[in-house]
């Protein structure tokens, strides 16, 4: 089985995506929320761990792979700063 996920897919599928942020001197994978203009309007606070409720052995393996995958796109963007976050003219979806 192929478990090769492209960023096509990934962004095609969700309205968020993995982004190292720069916060208090150090570098992390955050969760960023775009708004309908591809802004971002928010993070997450803390930087994400790569870990999933297991359910069973081999769905846990799968989904672990997929959660990484998606963290590795992140590496291939340029770094934000954690206090540009919402960027400048975002909206959140409620306030669209």
């Amino acid at each position: 089985m192929d478990y090769e996920i492209t960023e096509e897919d990934a962004m095609t599928d969700c309205w968020w995506n993995y982004r190292l942020i720069r916060k208090g001197g150090s570098v992390g994978i955050h969760e960023c929320y775009y708004d309908a203009n591809g802004r971002i309007w928010a993070c997450s606070v803390e930087p994400e761990t790569a870990t999933i409720e297991e359910d069973g052995i081999d769905p846990a393996i799968d989904s672990l792979r997929n959660m990484l995958q998606w963290m590795l796109f992140a590496l291939d963007k340029p770094i934000l700063d954690y206090d540009g976050i919402p960027e400048e003219g975002s909206r959140s979806p409620g306030n669209v």
